[in-house]
């Protein structure tokens, strides 16, 4: 196995030194830093963790020809972690870019926090198209256009394990945006968002997927009209699954979709009450592996004209 190099850094021009020797190493971070923009250099393994103290990097600057804070090249990994109770935050600032881009691998370990981060264009805070591992720690307080706190594009992957997506604004996918791509969510909360915790839509061939299981908790789902005739896709939910999924939304309810899809008949019907869709004219029933849209008992129709099919009352 490759060893790994520990060294403490308490300014920027160190860290952004040790950063780009490359190699497999742990960076230590002793004092608060005024950050600049940072690579993490291909087919480096860089973690880093505060030493003996919470310490803050704070973006007080960027780049101007630069379209995030800080870069994780392909083939690269960077781990952000606490220590020993101690806390790594990392502080964006207001009109700059995405605050992390990844293209390799990402992971966010407990005592991690992203925070405080504002941009006027799309992707606020993690926007990945490799590989992004939430195993703990916050994001927070994060706005972007569409996409607040994580955006999942082309062909990215997002795994949940633990955590808290918490507090972030967007007007769409405020707490995680999905387009091209695959998010498992396998605990941890994602809650108290301002313009939907999960947005997914579809905008190529190439079909979002989501998948939950464990105890994660979503507050909301926000499914958006698909482009080029491709269809919702489907939640996949794990036959342990012990959290809650809360308002789930259709821009249009159509009868029979298939919202939920369980390993077995009988998942389904234990694990009906765990969610729900936003629309109270609207039901989840079991069918199958699946939990089906349905109206629901006391809902009304009107017609559009007489010549026209049945629509819905209520659409959002």
């Amino acid at each position: 196995s490759v060893p790994v190099c520990a060294v403490t850094v308490s300014d920027f021009a160190s860290l952004n030194e040790a950063v780009g020797n490359g190699g497999k190493q742990t960076i230590l971070i002793s004092e608060d830093i005024d950050m600049g923009y940072i690579t993490i250099p291909a087919h480096s393994d860089i973690t880093l963790k505060p030493e003996g103290k919470s310490v803050v990097l704070s973006f007080e600057r960027f780049d101007e020809d630069k379209s995030e804070c800080i870069y994780v090249r392909q083939n690269s990994n960077l781990t952000l972690s606490g220590n020993d109770g101690h806390t790594l935050t990392i502080k964006g600032l207001d009109g700059s870019p995405t605050l992390v881009s990844n293209i390799g691998k990402l992971t966010l370990e407990s005592g991690a926090i992203l925070t405080d981060h504002t941009t006027t264009a799309n992707y606020g805070g993690v926007k990945s198209k490799g590989l992004f591992v939430m195993n703990g720690g916050v994001i927070s307080h994060i706005t972007g256009k569409s996409g607040g706190a994580v955006s999942i594009i082309e062909g990215g992957s997002f795994i949940m394990n633990e955590g808290i997506i918490k507090e972030n604004t967007a007007n769409n996918g405020a707490g995680i945006y999905l387009t091209e791509g695959s998010v498992s969510i396998n605990g941890g909360t994602v809650s108290q968002n301002i313009g939907h915790d999960i947005e997914i839509t579809t905008v190529s061939q190439l079909r979002p997927s989501i998948s939950i299981s464990g105890n994660a908790v979503i507050s909301s789902i926000h499914f958006q009209n698909t482009q080029n005739g491709n269809a919702v896709p489907t939640i996949q939910a794990a036959s342990d699954f012990t959290g809650e999924v809360k308002d789930i939304i259709y821009e249009n309810y159509v009868p029979k979709t298939k919202t939920v899809e369980f390993q077995s008949p009988d998942a389904a019907q234990t694990l009906q009450n765990k969610f729900s869709l936003a629309n109270e004219d609207y039901s989840l029933i079991p069918y199958g592996n699946y939990l089906i849209v349905e109206p629901s008992p006391d809902f009304q129709f009107v017609l559009d004209k007489p010549t026209e099919a049945i629509i819905p009352k209520y659409q959002i």
